[in-house]
C-alpha cells in the first residue's frame, strides 16, 4: 500500500533513507509482507552518508561485494572498492527495484518524537525543508505504532572548535558538505584532520592544487588497498554463476572476520602483521625522508583508530606540494591558519573532522515513557540492547546504533542483522493492531545493564580502549559507545533470536505475545561459509595480507592473466574454489601413486566393486593448463567420476611443465606413462583391447599426440579411442588454409571470456596475429618452444588422421580453443574417422569444474556416453 502526504498514520515510520532505512523497508516488505510504512528523509535523495559525502576521492574502504545487501547483490560492481558514485547508484537502483520511492518523503527533517503510553504509539513531528514542501506544510505530525531510527552514526558533521574559524575570508568546506562547483586548480588548501576521509581527499586534490598543508593531530596506521577494476568477465561470472558470487562474498567476509584480531587484540599475531605491513609500506613509499616517516608513525596499536586502507596516501604526503603540519593550530585568521607561531595563508580550508558520532539521534528530541528524554536516558553515555532497543523507549528500534560499528568488516552485514531483528519486533505490533489490540515492547533495565556491562568489559581489553589515541569510537571520558566488541558472526548469532523475556511487554496484546515463546529469526544463510577455516581461506588471507595483491593472489576472476607465474597462483586458487563446491568423496574409487623409471608420476584410479577377474578399460588422462600449469590434484574430481561411472581404470599423468621444460618433454612423459600402463595391464586389471587417451585443453592435444606417436611407431592397435575436452590442436600461426574460416568463425569475440581469453593464449603462444594473417613464422617462439608444424604437438596437422581411432570431442562457445576443437572435428570426419561431439553454447573453457553450474553434471554424463561410444559399448 503506497502512502500519501494526507496519510500521516502508519504502522511503521522510518527516519532516514540511507542504507539502514532502505534495508528496514525492504525487510518490512519481504518478512512482514507489508508496504504500509513511511520513510522520512531530510535530504533530497536517498543514500544517507553516500549522498551527503561527495568530496574528491570519496569511496568505501570495504570490498564492494561485501558492501551490498545479501538479498539484492550487485554482480556489476566495477571496482574491488566502490566509489561514492557507484554505491549511491546501487542504493538508488535497489530503492527503485523494491518500489520504495512512493513511500519516501524527501526534504523532511524530524524535529521531535514523543511516546504516547495510553495509545501505545509515537507522535513524530517533522519539518519540510524543501521550498515547495514547506509551502505545502512546513510542520506536521506522523503517528506510528513503531518508530525506527535509521540515521546511523555518520550523519551530523562535527565542526572543530578553533578560534577565528568563522573569521576566515576564503572558502571553508566540511568534507560532508562538499561543493563540487569549487575549482581547486592552483589553490592553496589546508586540510584539518588526517583520518580516513582526509586520506582520500589529500591524494585527489594534491594533483591540481598549488599546495596542500595537512594539519595532523595523530598519525594513522595505513595498509595497502590493492584496488583495481573488476573485469567484464568477472562481472559476467558474478551475474550468471551466482554460486561463485556467493562463495566469493562469503570468502571476503571470512577474510575480513580474520582481521578482527588485528583490529581489536593488541598482542595478536595479526596485529603485529598489520604493524609490519604498514611500516614496510611507509618505508617503501616515502624513501629518503626519515623525518616525515617518523611524523606519520603512530605510537598506538592498530585498531585504536580506524585503520586507513590506501595505496596513494603515503605517496601523496611525499609530494613536493604537500606539507605535513604536526604543531597544534592556535587560531584561524581572515587569511590563514596559525600554528607554532607561524601563519600560512590559504584560499580554502577543508574540514575533514568527521561526525558527531557519540551524539546518537542528535539533534532530534526523543521523549519516551514517563516524559523521560533520550538525553536523560543516556546521560552516562549511549546504551542500547544489541545496539537496537533503548531503555524507556517502547516500540523503538535503532540501526547502526550504540556499539554496533565495526573496525574490521562491512557495516551492511550488521545492518541486515539489525533489520531482521527489528522487523520481528514490528511484526508483533502489527499483529496486535490487526486484532484491535495494543502492544508496547521495551527492553528491561536489567537486560540493558547486563548486556552493556558485558560488552564494555570486553571492549576495555581491546585496542579501542588504548589511552594513546583519541578516536570517534569513544566519548571524551573514554567510554566506548560506538564499536561492537566481537565478530560479525557473533553479532548475527545474538540477533538471530528475539527472547521476549528481555523486554517489558504491556498492552492488551501482551498475553498473546508472551505465549508464543522466543521468535527464532536465524542467521543470514549467505554468510555461513566459514571459508577462513579451510585451506582456501588461508590462501585468501595470506595472499591478501602478505602480497597486497588481492585479485592476483585470490585468482578470483577467474581469468588466467598476466605472466605464467601469475597464472600459477590463480590456477591453484580456481581449482581450490571449484573443489570446495564438491560434496565429500565417497569410497567408490581407490587411488595409488606411482613413480615411473623416467621420474614421471602417475596416479591410478580404480573403481570399487568390479566383478572379480573382470578386466576394465584403461584411460590415460592428461590434465589441462596450457602445458605450464596443473598437477595430479587439479582434475582429481573428474578422474574419479570417469573411473567410477564408466567404469574404467584411469591413469592420470603428471607430465613436466613449461616454461621450465620445453616441448617435446610433455608428450615424451605421456608416452612413458602409456608404455607403463600398457605393460602393466595384468597388474592393473586392464583390458588391452580398450585402452584410450583422454585429456582437457592442452591435455586434449596431448591425447591426440599420443595417437600420432603410436601410429608413427607402428603401434596403432594399442589405442582404441580418444576423448578430447576443449583440446588444443593448432598453433595460431599455422592454421591450414582450408580451415581458416572454421577456425576464425569459432574464435570471435573472445577478448573478455571467463577462465581464459585471447590474451591468456597470447601468454602461452607469445604472439597471436590477426586471423587474416595466420601465416607460418618459424622464427616465433613461445612459452614452451613448441614447433607450430609438428603434428605430434598440433595434431590437426597430422597426415595420419585417417588412422586415428574413434574420437569424442567437447567444445565450448566462449573458449579461445573452440576453433581448435571444431577444426579437429571437421578434419577427422573428412578423414573418415568416427567422431562424436558435444558443443556447449554460452559456456566458457573448463566450465564443468564449477559444480554449481547445472550443465557441469551434464558435461560429465555426456563425457561418459562419449567414452562408451568410442569403445563401442
Amino acid at each position: 500500500m503506497a502512502t500519501s502526504r494526507n496519510q500521516n498514520k502508519t504502522p511503521l515510520l522510518i527516519i532516514g533513507a540511507g542504507a539502514s532505512g532502505i534495508c528496514t523497508a525492504i525487510d518490512m516488505i519481504r518478512r512482514n509482507k507489508s508496504r504500509d510504512f513511511i520513510i522520512v528523509e531530510k535530504g533530497s535523495q536517498i543514500g544517507g552518508t553516500w549522498n551527503d559525502n561527495r568530496y574528491p576521492g570519496c569511496c568505501c574502504d570495504i570490498w564492494s561485494h561485501l558492501y551490498s545487501y545479501s538479498f539484492d547483490p550487485n554482480p556489476g560492481w566495477t571496482r574491488e572498492y566502490p566509489t561514492q558514485e557507484e554505491i549511491l547508484a546501487y542504493l538508488i537502483r535497489v530503492a527503485h527495484t523494491w518500489g520504495l520511492y512512493q513511500h519516501i518523503r524527501f526534504n523532511t527533517a524530524v524535529e521531535e518524537a514523543t511516546w504516547n503510553e495510553s495509545l501505545k504509539q509515537w507522535s513524530t513531528v517533522v519539518r519540510s525543508t524543501g521550498e515547495k514542501e514547506a509551502e505545502y506544510s512546513p510542520s506536521y505530525a506522523i503517528t506510528s505504532d513503531f518508530l525506527v531510527s535509521a540515521v546511523g552514526q555518520l550523519n551530523v558533521p562535527a565542526y572543530p572548535s578553533i578560534d577565528g574559524l568563522d573569521l576566515f575570508q576564503g572558502r571553508t568546506m566540511h568534507s560532508a558538505r562538499w561543493d563540487r562547483s569549487v575549482n581547486l586548480k592552483d589553490k592553496r588548501i589546508a586540510v584539518i584532520g588526517n583520518g580516513a576521509t582526509a586520506a582520500q581527499i589529500i591524494p585527489a586534490i594534491a594533483e591540481t592544487a598549488k599546495n596542500v598543508t595537512v594539519y595532523q593531530r595523530t598519525p594513522n596506521w595505513v595498509i595497502p588497498r590493492g584496488d583495481k577494476q573488476i573485469s567484464k568477465t568477472m562481472q559476467w561470472v558474478y551475474r550468471y554463476i551466482p554460486t561463485i558470487r556467493k562463495r566469493y562474498r562469503a570468502a571476503l567476509m571470512d577474510l575480513r572476520e580474520s582481521f578482527y584480531d588485528a583490529a581489536v587484540v593488541e598482542d595478536s599475531a595479526m596485529n603485529s602483521t598489520f604493524k609490519e605491513l604498514s611500516l614496510g609500506m611507509l618505508e617503501q613509499q616515502i624513501p629518503g625522508n626519515a623525518i616525515l616517516r617518523k611524523q606519520l608513525t603512530p605510537n598506538y596499536p592498530p585498531g585504536c583508530k580506524r585503520v586507513i586502507i590506501s595505496d596513494d596516501y603515503f605517496p601523496a604526503m611525499n609530494r613536493a606540494n604537500v606539507r605535513l603540519e604536526t604543531r597544534p593550530i592556535e587560531e584561524v585568521s581572515s587569511t590563514g591558519i596559525k600554528a607554532g607561531g607561524e601563519t600560512e595563508e590559504f584560499d580554502l580550508i577543508v574540514l575533514a573532522t568527521g561526525f558527531r558520532t557519540v551524539d546518537f539521534m542528535y539533534p532530534i528530541k526523543i521523549t519516551g515513557l514517563n516524559g523521560r528524554s533520550i538525553e536523560d536516558i543516556w546521560k552516562s553515555g549511549a546504551k542500547a540492547y544489541l545496539g537496537i532497543s533503548v531503555e524507556g523507549l517502547p516500540n523503538f528500534g535503532m540501526l547502526y546504533g550504540p556499539n554496533t560499528n565495526l573496525g574490521h568488516n562491512s557495516i551492511i552485514l550488521m545492518i541486515e542483522a539489525q533489520s531482521r531483528y527489528i522487523n520481528t519486533l514490528i511484526s508483533s505490533t502489527m499483529k496486535a493492531r490487526a486484532g484491535d489490540r495494543t502492544l508496547s515492547i521495551a527492553p528491561t533495565p536489567q537486560r540493558i545493564k547486563s548486556y552493556n556491562d558485558e560488552i564494555q568489559k570486553r571492549l576495555q581489553r581491546s585496542t579501542f580502549a588504548s589511552s594513546n589515541c583519541r578516536s570517534w569510537y569513544k566519548t571524551a571520558d573514554g567510554l566506548i559507545t560506538n564499536n561492537w566488541c566481537g565478530t560479525v558472526v557473533e553479532y548475527q548469532e545474538r540477533t538471530s533470536v528475539v527472547d521476549w523475556d528481555d523486554f517489558v511487554v504491556s498492552g492488551s496484546g501482551k498475553e498473546q505475545l508472551q505465549s508464543q515463546g522466543p521468535a527464532r529469526i536465524g542467521r543470514i544463510i549467505e554468510e555461513t561459509q566459514k571459508l577462513s577455516f579451510t585451506p582456501l581461506g588461508w590462501v585468501l588471507t595470506a595472499g591478501a595480507i602478505v602480497a597486497s595483491a588481492f585479485e592476483k593472489t585470490l585468482g578470483m576472476r577467474p581469468v588466467l592473466s598476466g605472466s605464467i607465474e601469475d597464472m600459477v597462483g590463480q590456477y591453484d586458487t580456481i581449482v581450490a574454489l571449484s573443489k570446495s563446491q564438491l560434496p565429500a568423496q565417497g569410497p567408490c574409487v581407490t587411488t595409488t601413486d606411482h613413480k615411473l623409471k623416467d621420474g614421471v608420476m602417475v596416479r591410478v584410479y580404480q573403481p570399487e566393486g568390479s566383478p572379480s577377474g573382470a578386466k576394465l578399460p584403461v584411460c590415460l588422462y592428461s590434465h589441462g593448463g596450457g602445458w605450464c600449469l596443473g598437477n595430479l590434484e587439479a582434475e582429481d574430481p573428474l578422474c574419479r567420476a570417469v573411473s567410477q561411472f564408466s567404469p574404467c581404470i584411469v591413469v592420470s599423468i603428471d607430465y613436466r611443465l613449461g616454461p621450465k621444460n620445453k616441448m617435446p618433454a610433455m608428450i615424451d612423459d605421456c608416452m612413458a606413462a602409456w608404455e607403463w600402463a600398457w605393460n602393466s595391464a595384468s597388474e592393473l586389471g586392464g583390458d588391452q583391447t580398450r585402452y584410450f587417451a583422454a585429456g582437457g585443453s592442452a591435455g586434449g592435444g596431448l591425447s591426440f599426440g599420443i595417437a600420432e606417436r603410436l601410429i608413427e611407431d607402428g603401434k596403432r592397435s594399442q589405442i582404441s579411442g580418444i576423448v578430447a575436452l576443449v583440446p588444443a590442436t593448432l598453433h595460431p600461426t599455422n592454421v591450414p588454409e582450408a580451415y581458416v574460416s572454421a577456425y576464425t568463425a569459432n574464435n570471435e569475440n573472445l577478448e573478455n571470456t571467463p577462465v581464459i581469453n585471447r590474451k591468456t593464449m597470447e601468454t602461452f603462444y607469445r604472439e597471436l596475429p590477426h586471423p587474416s594473417k595466420y601465416l607460418l613464422d618459424t622464427n616465433l617462439t613461445d612459452a614452451i618452444d613448441s614447433n607450430p608444424v609438428d603434428p605430434v604437438q598440433f595434431p590437426a596437422l597430422s597426415k595420419n588422421l585417417a588412422s586415428f581411432p574413434p574420437t569424442y570431442i567437447a567444445t565450448c562457445e566462449f573458449d579461445p580453443l573452440c576453433g581448435d576443437g571444431k577444426v579437429m572435428e571437421i578434419a577427422l570426419k573428412n578423414a573418415g574417422v568416427k567422431v562424436w561431439s558435444d558443443y556447449y553454447e554460452g559456456y566458457p573453457h573448463y566450465f564443468w569444474i564449477f559444480s554449481c553450474l547445472g550443465d557441469s553434471k551434464r558435461f560429465v554424463q555426456n563425457m561418459i556416453v562419449g567414452i562408451h561410444s568410442i569403445l563401442g559399448s
